[in-house]
Parts: C-alpha cells; sequence; structure tokens
C-alpha cells in the first residue's frame, strides 16, 4: 500500500500535537498538584510526555527529510 508525502507528513504532525497536548496537561497537573505524591506522578507523566514529543519531534525530523516514513505506513 502507497502512501503519500502528505500523508505522512499529516499522521507525523498529529503525533507532534497529542505528544504536545499530553505535556501540556501534565504540566498543568504538576502545578495543581496539592500533595507531594500528586506532584511525583505529575512529573513522571510530564517526564513521559517529553519522551513521547522528543520522539514525535525526532520522527517528523526525519519523514520531512525524506528520510524515513513513519512505523507502520
Amino acid at each position: 500500500m502507497s502512501v503519500d508525502r502528505s500523508s505522512v507528513e499529516k499522521e507525523a504532525l498529529r503525533r507532534v500535537a497529542v505528544a504536545a497536548s499530553r505535556l501540556r496537561q501534565a504540566q498543568r497537573r504538576l502545578h495543581e498538584s496539592t500533595t507531594t505524591e500528586e506532584a511525583l506522578e505529575a512529573a513522571r507523566e510530564e517526564a513521559r510526555a517529553l519522551r513521547s514529543l522528543d520522539r514525535a519531534l525526532e520522527e517528523l525530523e526525519l519523514v520531512e527529510s525524506g528520510k524515513v516514513r513513519l512505523l507502520g505506513t
């Protein structure tokens, strides 16, 4: 199955947007935490979201450079 470059780029951008949204949510939770336990869990979520965003941005860079296509496409 052939996937055009525009579709691949749109999917990469969608992944970046989803990861950025998760990061914003985690940061909000971190700032709204009322207990140390809540803050620690929010910080863990933030770290996971940052890693996810980093991977999505790296994937987008590779797609835009033409070096690689999205996994699963």
